[in-house]
């Protein structure tokens, strides 16, 4: 590497040939942006880092752009090895299975993006993916591998907190009757541990025995949470320990696939007349146990642990109108201050106990 001043144009230019590529060559104004600049190339090449290309015109394709980024770490907040950069790795699994990961990144346009996130109707989550595909397109245009004219820019919506949706306990029981009549006892007893864990149904297919975890006080499990690549902790109620341990003699406690044990549901919703609302599909149950431990008096922090969410997330700051009891014993709590306090009666302008 070397910074050198060009005597044709003045300009001073920091210079890098990495071991078995052609050299890169970038051009400041000043000695010191040249001096910075081989830092960041130096870095970059250290990283295992894709160098800026020289020209625009050279096509780059989605996957390299995404990871090119991803493992750019002279970026103010990179992604490389963080939870959030797990998070990103997520959503861009999503695009590259839509779009495919050797499209062309210039090609994908508005519509394109619109297309894909279409089947995504939460606000909070089209925003989070409008983030990641933002950062990747800004990244490739500072490289030099896009042009202006190509840049995709999605502006993110306000979310509006609205309610999410809550099985009641007369659902829940209409579900496993039906399961009863259906005879599909796995499916049964894959929708009252999805409601009493508040576990994504990916998530739980995938439990095993052995993310059991007994102590003195009782039983826990470790969850491993697909979405943030993250590990959480959860309890486990006695209705929901008498249908793991029994089905503790296999490698995980649901043998079946997705795609089984969805068939048998979007049964019992047909049978229940519900075949066509939005509303009842699994998750719905991780909605329906984040509510019912909110109300069971635990705090929002203790629901978040649980739910395995970052207390700042959207989606958790959905959830906050699920607290009644927490509002409650806090308004009683102003109340017992207030009663608490010694009554002074003015007398002769002075302060008397009453």
């Amino acid at each position: 590497m070397s910074v050198y001043k060009d005597k044709k144009t003045g300009k001073w230019r920091a210079s890098i040939r990495p071991p078995g590529k052609p050299a890169k060559t970038i051009s400041c104004s000043t000695y010191e942006e040249a001096v910075k600049k081989e830092a960041e190339l130096k870095k970059m090449v250290m990283d295992g880092v894709a160098l800026p290309k020289g020209k625009a015109d050279k096509a780059i394709t989605f996957k390299d752009a995404f990871w090119n980024c991803y493992n750019d770490t002279t970026q103010e907040k990179p992604w490389k090895d963080t939870g959030h950069g797990k998070k990103q790795i997520y959503y861009y699994q999503q695009m590259a299975k839509f779009w495919g990961e050797n499209k062309l990144l210039r090609d994908i346009k508005k519509e394109d993006w619109y297309l894909f996130v279409s089947q995504y109707p939460d606000t909070a989550t089209r925003n989070r993916r409008a983030c990641c595909i933002n950062k990747v397109f800004r990244h490739a245009l500072e490289q030099g591998t896009i042009t202006a004219d190509n840049l995709l820019k999605i502006p993110r919506k306000k979310e509006q907190l609205t309610r999410f949706v809550t099985y009641t306990y007369e659902q829940e029981q209409a579900i496993y009757q039906q399961c009863d009549v259906l005879g599909f006892n796995d499916l049964k007893d894959f929708v009252k541990v999805l409601i009493e864990t508040g576990c994504r149904s990916e998530e739980l297919i995938n439990l095993e025995p052995k993310d059991l975890i007994k102590s003195k006080d009782g039983m826990i499990a470790r969850v491993f949470r697909n979405k943030t690549k993250t590990d959480s902790v959860i309890g486990v109620t006695d209705a929901c320990k008498e249908i793991l341990l029994r089905r503790s003699n296999q490698q995980r406690f649901f043998m079946t696939s997705y795609r089984q044990i969805k068939y048998k549901w979007e049964t019992v919703r047909q049978m229940l007349g519900q075949s066509g609302n939005k509303d009842w599909v699994f998750h719905t149950c991780r909605h329906t146990c984040a509510s019912r431990l909110a109300e069971a008096g635990n705090t929002f922090m203790e629901v978040c642990d649980w739910m395995g969410w970052s207390p700042n997330s959207p989606v958790a700051k959905r959830y906050i109108h699920f607290f009644p009891k927490v509002k409650i014993k806090m308004a009683k709590k102003l109340d017992e201050l207030r009663r608490d306090r010694v009554e002074l009666k003015v007398i002769n302008g002075s302060m008397e106990t009453r």
